[in-house]
């Protein structure tokens, strides 16, 4: 007796075994059909292709490299301005000016670097999860057959 009341009367005509064969049989033939195979890749989504974000990446290291270096050159001028030039307060005001834009398109360029890191640690975390299921989808492939 189950919860209802009621004894549950059903028997399998079909022997599980058989099902599972002809579910197996059923399976491979359509990711052997080409319309299947493109219909769950396009599911699964394209490869994802990380050679650009990583030429970015380089592109952006330069540029953090350059703003890093001009921040230090401004750093000089200021520690080698002379005191007691009537236009002190002036060229250390631009220069300081100069040193806080330099701050700032540093911290802008130290973002996207690690915007780019992270996409590009998706990206390959994403391929890889892909490239399993691809070679256990193979596997399983095999073993059916």
């Amino acid at each position: 007796m189950n919860a209802t009341g009621h004894k549950c009367t059903f028997r399998r005509n079909i022997d599980q075994t058989q099902i599972d064969d002809m579910l197996a049989k059923l399976i491979t033939a359509m990711t052997k059909e080409g319309k299947f195979k493109d219909a769950i890749q396009d599911k699964i989504g394209a490869t994802v292709d990380t050679t650009d974000l990583e030429k970015q990446l380089s592109v952006l290291n330069a540029s953090l490299h350059q703003a890093e270096t001009i921040k230090t050159r401004v750093e000089q001028q200021m520690d080698n301005l002379d005191v007691t030039d009537t236009h002190y307060d002036k060229k250390i005001s631009d220069l300081q000016r100069r040193l806080d834009a330099q701050y700032d398109r540093i911290d802008e360029v130290y973002s996207e670097c690690t915007d780019a890191v992270a996409i590009i640690k998706e990206g390959k975390e994403v391929a890889q999860i892909k490239e399993n299921s691809l070679d256990k989808e193979k596997s399983d492939e095999h073993m059916v057959s």
